[in-house]
């Protein structure tokens, strides 16, 4: 598979369900895009790395991952999850 530069399309990374955290309010898909709206950034429960957060940039959704920022490809599972939380 070929390297991913910054900028390009980025797809949310797979599950790994951690139960530790449930201190967060959690939120849906509709509600995270508000949050992503007023400037906030999200993450969800499913990912375990908080360094992966999804946030708008030049009016484009973006996700950030371990090899930068890239455009937020958005599954069925991202607008079905009800596990979003703001980090900032």
């Amino acid at each position: 598979m070929p390297e991913q530069k910054q900028n390009e399309t980025g797809f949310s990374p797979l599950p790994q369900i951690n139960k530790n955290n449930t201190d967060k309010k959690v939120i849906d898909f509709l509600s995270a895009m508000k949050e992503i709206i007023k400037g906030k950034k999200i993450t969800k429960e499913e990912w375990i790395d908080k360094n992966i957060y999804g946030f708008l940039k030049d009016e484009k959704l973006m996700i950030n991952l371990k090899n930068g920022e890239h455009y937020w490809v958005l599954s069925l599972a991202d607008i079905q999850s009800e596990d979003y939380y703001v980090i900032n």
